[in-house]
This record gives C-alpha cells, structure tokens and sequence, in this order.
C-alpha cells in the first residue's frame, strides 16, 4: 500500500514518495507542529501487526534517537496512525526521522570510483558515525551505500543505524540472518532477512550471531568500493553473491595502484573472513585514516616504493654495494630522482631515515614486518624508552602508546602485531588495534621469534636457554638447554627458518670457539654449530645467514632444507653499530628490504647532572660503559666497559686516569665497592659459564679472590655498611630472580633474604644497614619495595607506577630510583632512626638521561650530582637507520 501525495499520517502531511525498501516505503512529509520537513518510513504490515515486535521495536527507537551525532540521520519519533483517505485507510506504523538531502553514496558509485582525498573524507565521517553507535552498544548490520548520504556541503550522513536488529524477529540472535531487508519483503517469524548479501559479513552470510566486527566487514566493503568503482562482491543472485562473500577474495588490482600501503592495510584487516583475525575496532581504524589523510603530498610518491619493496630481487654479477648517503636524504627527492627505474633495469634506492628527533634509547634495537613494508624500533619519547612504528614508505613514524620501557621488538609472522619486552615481561600487541597483552614473565631481554603456527621462542631469563609458548600465554617449554662443559652462559635472540620449525640463535660462552650462531629446532634439544658471531642472527629467503664481524655485516648461503652452510661469507655493509656484550646487533632484514643502524654501538658516555639534568661535565672518553659505582668517597669510579675486553676499570676523578682493574679470559662486570673503599667485588663468568662472585684489592694488586660459585647466574647488588655481607641476586628459572646475601665472617654460607614467585634485583642497603630496597614485579610492572634487614618484617612500597634500581643518598635522607627514564627522588626525613620507616611521596627529578643498560646511574654521596650512562643518540644527535631497497640485486649467484 502506498500513500499519496497530500493525505496525512496523523499531524504529518505526505508530500513525496522517496523510495521502497524491504522495512517500507519512505515519504517525504511536512511536520505540521514542528513546521519543517522530515523523512517518514512506513514500516511493512507484517511489523505493524506483530506486537511483541513492535514493543521491541519501540524500546530499539529509544536507544537510537540517544544518538545524537551530525554523521548520523536522527531518529525523531514513532508514529502509529490511519490514512485520512480511501486509498490510504489502514493502520500504519511508521518511524519519523530527519530528512536527509542529497544523492546516496550508490548513487555517486554508480558514476564510478571516487578521488582518493574525496573517498577518505566520507570514510572518516562514516568511521565517525560508526564510533559513536559501537560506543552506545549499537550495530548497524546493514550499512552500504545505500544507506548513507552526501550532502552537497560534503556531510555524510548514515541512515537505518540498527533497525535490522529492531526489526529482528528473534530479538537480534541473528540465528536466521541469510538474507538482506533490501532484497527480500518477506517477514515471516522464520527470520526477516538481515544486511545486504554484498555487504554482509561471512558470519551473517552463515546466519551467525554478530558483533561490531560484522559493521568492520561492511565499512571496508563500502571503502573498497569508493576507492575501486567496482562491487567486492557481486553475482547474478542472493546465492552466488554470499557464496562469493564467503569463499572469494576481493580483486585487489582494481585499487589505484598508488594507493597508500597503510590504507592497503587498513582494507585487508577490515576484509579479514574470520571475525577473530579482522580488524575489531572502528576507532582503531579513524586513527589510520587520520594517518593516512596527514600524509604529506610526497608520500603519494613514496607509496611506488611498495612495488619495489614486494619485487623478487634477480640475480646479477654487478659489484654488490650499498650506497650509504653520507648525510640525511630526503626520501621523496630519492624517488623522484629514479633513473633506475626502467623496464630492463630493476629498481634500486638507498636512503636514510632519521628515527626521531628525541634520540634512540637502545640504538641496535630494530625490526622490519615480514613483508618488508614497516620498522619498528625502539626511541625514547621525553625521556621514556617506546616502539616507534614506521612504514618504509612514509616520511614519519607514531611511537606506540602502551610501549613504556620496551626492549627488543619482533613481528609475528603475518605482521599484524609486535612482541617485545618491558617491565619483566614478554608482551604482544597489535600495531593498530588493542593496548599490549602479557604473555608470559620474562626477567631477561633476549629478543624473541614468533612463527606462523603462533609459537614465540625467548629466553625467561638472562642466564638460560630459549623456551618456547604459544602466542595467546599458557604453559612454557623449554626448546635449549646451556651446554655448561663448553661454557654457555646464554641462548638469545632466536630466529625462525621460513619452515617455522628450524630456529638460528646465538649462543655466548666462556670458550670463545662456542660462542656463535647455531641451528635449533623445536622438535628436539640438539643445536648445530653455523657460524663464529657474538650478536644476533638474521636470515633473508631464500638463503642467505646475515651475521657481523665486528662493524662490518656479513652474508653466507645457508639452506633452508639441508640447513648447510656453503660458499665464503661475503660483505653486505660497513659500519654497523652492535653491543657484543648483551649481543644486540643493529642490523633487520626483510626480503628485499635491509635496514641497519650505523655506528659502533659502544660509544656511550659518562655524564654529570645536577638534580634538575643539566650537565656538568662528563668522565673519561666516551667508551662501551655499563654499571658506574662511585666509591664510598666519592673520588673514583668503577665502572664496566665492554670495549675494554669486558673487564671491569677503575677512574680516578680527580687525576682523570683510567686504568684496567680485571684481566681474565670472560666477562668481568658489575663492581661494588667495600664500605671502607679497600675493596672491590665483582661477577665473573671466566669459570664454569656462569657468573660468580670475585673480590679483589681496590688497589689492583693481587689476585682475584672467588668468593661463591653456585651452578646460577649471580649479579652483585650491594655491600653491607659493616662490611659483613655481600647483597647479590640469583636467576633461578623455578623462582625467577630471588634476593641473598654472601656473610663474609663465619661459615660464609649464602642466606635468602627475598624468596618469592616473582622477580626481585637491583638491590641496595641503607646507610644505617637496617633496610633493603629492591625492585619486584609482584605488583604488576616493576616497583620499588623497602623491606628490613637481617629480619623481614616491615615492607613497603615506594614507587606509585614503576621505578626501577634504588640508590640511597649516603646520609639516607632520600632514595632515588629510575622510574623508566625518570629519575626520581622519595624525602625519608620522617624515618625515625631505629624505628619505624616513613617514606614521601616520590618526586621527578630529571628525565632522558637514564639509559640502558641497568644499574646507569650512581649518585654522589651528598646527593647533589648524579653520573649517568649517556649514548651517542642522547648527547650527540641522533645516527641514522641506512634503508637499503632490494639489496639482493647486487649479490653474486
């Protein structure tokens, strides 16, 4: 039944036919009490004559007039009303809404494909409307172009949000979901026809239950379509159209061939057919078009170096070189400037990129996605270390929130999501969707390898093998075990083999003839000897092992079926940066895709500051320091220095001299000075693989003193202000890091001071000797804790977020600790002497100086100067990552 020009609905006056559909009919009508014009949708009788739906009906209008954003047509009303006319006599139920001019977006589509700017601004707007709904708990289930119109001043408007589930015979369960309210009229209670077959979701398609995730499916359907001018799913009827939603893959050609990698991303995460792969929220996806529309106009160049990026790299005998730009290039001049880019010659391009402008915290620390199309690295951002996410072909990257104190990044397979360390654990997260997720502990930070059955390698702890767990948590299993007789210290930095099966990673010993890069595999604990390295492994398909040697980056054949190396290792690039003592390399590989920081990585600086982070001067050169202690004093400085053989050197502030203090064949680290300043202990793994503990004449004469050998790694924290014991933690992989102190008079026999299931380091004493504090991740991310010694019984937690690494001010009126890259500074005047302790609130003191590795500050025993570990990237501008494009071109066969 249709109504007539000029017959009335009660106070509503029909003045034009619109246009049907499978809810009804839309009028045009004049609101007599309100003077102006809205829309009226007279709903099919088969509605209007079933109570129970229009009850649930009218509780849905409810909740959809709550809407109230200018991308969304408003609901204003349910009218139940009989035609004033013959014609038009009847009972009819219609829902009144705001009139909506202009074409619908069909409309535009039906003239073709929409310009790329015009294409992102209705997007936006739609993501905008979608947002809101999602947010009040509505679904739309039926967004297509249809139902969404353009306004001549460039709005969009989205029409019929949730009225498929208002008109739902079964309340919404969407059990009966197979067909579309726009292609069929019929109402029976078997199920009204819910969503569009060319936009459903193959979840609607199978008559599932749905979720916002179905609305994702439409809005990239309707993206799609806007950008190709073509249908994404189309067929001669409803059957052939869902059969080709839930088996067919979209034609990707029929894209602009320039269209921009991260909007090529954005199409195939929203075009996911397993819900559970498919992009979940619309928010996520505002902000990648947000991204997308701030590109700079040079972008649209950068977007060709996609084609370069996925092109298979030919075999040539041309010389192999790396054309490393001595200053900083701007990448969109690269492109322009393209005479390689013929059709006999392949495409080759080099440049550098300038990571961020704040400095990179940990320099060496950098990935690229499987396909080669993004890096991530980690940056500090005012003063806290983040990932920072870049496309290859953008201009600039996003630090990514959620990534506070992050360590050693690594992609999944498929590239959706990224694993990396903080806070003592191993977490995942998705590059454009959800906060990080923990996956498991992890006190150590020795990278990661994620496969495509969803099975993550690391190591738990810094002294073990590599254990492997499945993506989502759960229980771990160990893949290595430390071959102890031929002096294994450490299994890091793991790197699935294209199978997913075979692992490389490296492997540090005492013995430098077993220190290198070895072959793993899941399926059994035995590992195979590849190459001599001491940083991390890469491997590029189809077949090449990429390791350095010192600065200079190595290649060499390695199959990937018979696993054997062949041929003389071969030189890639120069002057690529490396910490051989945790055996980060600053080098990731992707196919045609290499990237690589410069620089020596050892080059770091010890720098006064003041309590407010100015400079004042600096010690000695700058050199590979690592865990600076002040002695008692305050007139010399032991410090670590990997540069230095691994070896602990002592500096005398006053004179400026640095002389070498150990001399053994392993890694001696981690100096602590006696109380009365005649002393120096210390951690050595010259014996047996792991660390133990040494002591030795402040002085340098005599010999090294072994004072505890035990089968587990052990890190010095402090000594005692009596001198009566050592304070050293132990990394025992049942009960993660524990707390014990070595007596030095009596039977000298270890006691625990801090045993629990979670991790506990970074320990000192108080001046007074009666108080321990420490760092534990008991409470989440780690915090500072203060507990009484020798006895526990008070603790107290001191830090509110996290902090990390407590030093005591010598007359213990403060505790200072690093509270991811902030230091920070607690009053304890209120601590009763020999009574009960009192802390303050803890106060920032400075920011973006505190670096890796741990222990990298110490402070003056009055409290006023600090001496932190500084980088290149901190205090002396920022070397550049070198982005080498189809690099293979050059390699010999």
């Amino acid at each position: 039944m249709t109504l007539s020009p000029g017959s009335r609905l009660g106070h509503y006056e029909i003045i034009a036919e619109l246009g049907a559909g499978g809810m009804g009919a839309v009028y045009r009508a004049r609101d007599s009490k309100l003077n102006r014009n809205v829309a009226i949708k007279v709903l099919l009788a088969s509605v209007a004559n079933d109570a129970d739906r229009l009850a649930r009906f009218a509780r849905e209008a409810q909740v959809l007039a709550s809407l109230n954003h200018p991308n969304i047509a408003a609901i204003y009303g349910i009218e139940e009303a009989r035609g004033d006319g013959p014609a038009e006599a009847g009972r009819h139920m219609a829902l009144v809404m705001e009139l909506v001019e202009g074409p619908t977006l069909a409309d535009r589509l039906s003239h073709g494909a929409l310009p790329v700017d015009e294409a992102l601004a209705i997007a936006r707007q739609i993501a905008e409307a979608l947002l809101v709904a999602h947010d009040a708990g509505i679904v739309h289930r039926d967004l297509k172009p249809a139902n969404i119109k353009v306004r001549d001043d460039g709005t969009v408007k989205v029409l019929d949000f949730g009225l498929a589930k208002a008109l739902d015979p079964a309340g919404g369960s969407g059990a009966n979901a197979m067909n579309s309210p726009t292609l069929s009229v019929h109402a029976t209670q078997q199920g009204l026809i819910l969503g569009t077959a060319a936009y459903m979701a193959p979840e609607q398609a199978r008559g599932r239950a749905v979720d916002r995730r179905a609305d994702m499916w439409a809005f990239g359907v309707v993206l799609f379509e806007m950008l190709s001018g073509k249908r994404a799913f189309e067929g001669d009827d409803i059957s052939i159209t869902l059969a080709a939603v839930l088996k067919d893959d979209l034609d990707w050609k029929a894209l602009p061939a320039d269209l921009h990698t991260p909007l090529r991303r954005l199409l195939r995460r929203c075009l996911e057919k397993d819900p559970r792969r498919r992009l979940s929220s619309i928010g996520d996806a505002r902000l990648e078009l947000d991204d997308v529309g701030a590109m700079p106009a040079e972008d649209t160049a950068l977007s060709a170096l996609g084609a370069v990026i996925a092109a298979p790299a030919p075999r040539s005998r041309a010389p192999w070189l790396v054309a490393a730009i001595a200053t900083v290039v701007a990448v969109a001049a690269v492109v322009r400037w393209a005479p390689w880019r013929t059709e006999t010659d392949p495409p080759k391009a080099s440049f550098e990129l300038q990571v961020d402008s704040s400095g990179t915290s940990a320099p060496f620390m950098l990935a690229l996605s499987p396909d080669g199309r993004q890096l991530v690295a980690r940056v500090t951002e005012q003063g806290v270390g983040k990932l920072w996410l870049r496309p290859i072909e953008r201009v600039n990257g996003t630090t990514m929130p959620g990534t506070d104190g992050a360590l050693n990044p690594f992609w999944s397979a498929d590239g959706r999501q990224v694993g990396f360390f903080a806070d003592g654990k191993l977490k995942k997260m998705d590059t454009i969707g959800a906060p990080p997720q923990t996956v498991a502990d992890a006190v150590g930070d020795g990278g990661g390898a994620w496969n495509g059955e969803g099975v993550i390698l690391f190591a738990p702890v810094m002294g073990g093998g590599l254990v492997r767990i499945a993506a989502t948590g759960g229980p771990q299993a160990p893949v290595s075990e430390l071959d102890r007789s031929r002096g294994e210290t450490a299994h890091r930095f793991p790197r699935f083999l294209p199978d997913g099966l075979h692992f490389l990673f490296l492997v540090h010993s005492t013995q430098p003839e077993n220190t290198g890069i070895y072959l793993g595999s899941l399926n059994s604990k035995d590992k195979t000897f590849l190459v001599a390295g001491t940083t991390k492994p890469e491997f590029a398909s189809p077949n090449l092992l990429l390791f350095l040697r010192e600065s200079t980056l190595m290649a060499q054949r390695l199959d990937p079926v018979t696993f054997e190396i062949s041929g003389d290792a071969f030189r890639v690039a120069e002057g690529v940066g490396s910490n051989p003592s945790n055996g980060t390399g600053g080098m990731t590989v992707s196919g045609n895709v290499l990237a690589y920081r410069s620089g020596g990585g050892l080059d770091r600086e010890l720098t006064w500051v003041d309590r407010g982070g100015k400079r004042e001067g600096s010690v000695g050169q700058p050199g590979g320091h690592e865990n600076p202690r002040l002695s008692p004093d305050g007139t010399r400085l032991a410090v670590f220095r990997a540069d230095g053989g691994g070896d602990v050197w002592i500096n005398d502030l006053a004179r400026g001299s640095s002389t070498r203090f150990t001399f053994s064949a392993g890694a001696d680290n981690v100096p602590v000075w006696s109380p009365d300043g005649k002393r120096i202990a210390f951690v050595s793994n010259r014996d047996g693989g792991v660390f133990n503990l040494y002591v030795k004449d402040a002085g340098g004469t005599g010999v090294d003193e072994l004072l505890l050998k035990t089968p587990l790694n052990k890190l010095i924290n402090d000594w005692s202000p009596d001198g009566r014991y050592i304070l050293y933690q132990e990394d025992d992989p049942a009960t993660k890091g524990d707390l014990w102190v070595l007596p030095l008079v009596g039977d000298a026999k270890p006691i625990q001071v801090v045993a629990t299931p979670f991790s506990e380091f970074g320990a000192s004493f108080s001046p007074d000797g009666r108080w321990i504090a420490y760092t534990s991740d008991e409470s989440g991310p780690g915090q500072v804790f203060v507990q009484s010694f020798p006895l526990a019984g008070g603790k107290w937690q001191i830090s509110a977020t996290n902090g990390y690494y407590p030093r005591w001010r010598q007359d213990g009126k403060e505790l200072f600790f690093d509270n991811s890259g902030t230091l920070m500074a607690v009053d304890l005047t209120g601590t009763v002497p020999g009574g009960t302790f009192k802390a303050g609130v803890p106060e920032r003191l400075f920011s973006g100086l505190l670096n890796i590795p741990p222990h990298n500050y110490d402070v003056t025993p009055g409290g006023r100067r600090f001496l932190v570990v500084g980088t290149p990237t901190t205090l002396h501008g920022t070397a550049p990552i070198v982005v080498v494009l189809n690099w293979m071109s050059g390699l010999r066969p």
